[in-house]
């Protein structure tokens, strides 16, 4: 449910929304690779590349295949 609600808002460039919302999806299932990728996507809009590139190696490390 938070992982859609985030994929909304990051679709109307509302990142700060987003990554709050792909944050509490992570928390309820850490698991979530396209929530990681999209924290990644959202950290990288607001200019933090650091963060970002942890989000999205978490996000590969979930699944390989298609985290990219």
């Amino acid at each position: 449910k938070y992982y859609h609600i985030a994929e909304c808002y990051e679709k109307m460039e509302e990142y700060a929304k987003a990554l709050e919302n792909y944050r509490t999806a992570t928390r309820l299932d850490h698991t979530l690779a396209d929530a990681w990728a999209g924290m990644g996507i959202c950290e990288m809009e607001a200019d933090n590349p650091q963060r970002a590139i942890r989000h999205y190696l978490r996000a590969v490390e979930l699944d390989p295949v298609n985290a990219s």
